[in-house]
């Protein structure tokens, strides 16, 4: 009878203790309403090319492979603050693309492939056509609604440098002003 007893209070207790767990966190089972999201929305091609019929925006593409040490820590590191996730959600259509996908592309009816797809660390055609044969990961690339290339801009950046590009780009100053004037001027909100 005790031990009947001291498993029925253990099995409450660890139930009731879930529960309280549950609560303090705010989980009941869905997700928190919030109107800002704190998570990077990353797109597929079509579903960025989809979404842009109805609300046209720039495109943000970051080009990496699984291999790239700095790939991963701008995964890490830039693509999880706060700002960034924000910015990009708001202005752009992000899209990650893996420069040795096997998978094939149609982007405004060409048809992109992987150069050797049944070997590994082949690059992507779409790749190579991006990057003007410059393979340099991680590279992120900004394009205008039409999906016309406004820049390139190969290697890790740091969040900082990456909330100016950004605005560079979101707020069409590439169009009147020179990249390393906006840079030395621009007055972000990371510190």
């Amino acid at each position: 009878m005790k031990f009947r007893l001291f498993i029925t209070c253990l099995l409450t207790f660890v139930a009731l203790g879930f529960e309280a767990c549950r609560n303090q966190k705010g989980h009941s089972g869905e997700k928190p309403v919030s109107s800002v999201s704190t998570e990077l929305r990353w797109y597929s091609f079509a579903d960025a090319f989809k979404e842009a019929d109805k609300k046209p925006k720039k495109f943000f593409i970051d080009v990496y492979t699984d291999w790239c040490g700095w790939c991963k820590k701008m995964d890490a590191n830039t693509f999880s603050h706060p700002v960034i996730i924000r910015k990009l959600n708001e202005n752009f259509y992000p899209i990650k693309f893996d420069a040795e996908s096997k998978d094939t592309l149609v982007i405004n009816g060409i048809t992109y492939k992987s150069t050797f797809p049944t070997q590994a660390r082949s690059t992507h055609e779409f790749a190579i056509a991006l990057l003007g044969n410059r393979l340099s990961y991680p590279t992120t690339l900004y394009l205008d609604e039409s999906f016309n290339l406004l820049g390139p801009v190969p290697g890790y950046l740091d969040a900082k440098t990456m909330e100016a590009i950004l605005d560079y780009y979101a707020g069409e100053h590439y169009k009147h002003t020179p990249w390393e004037q906006f840079r030395l001027e621009h007055k972000g909100e990371i510190k």
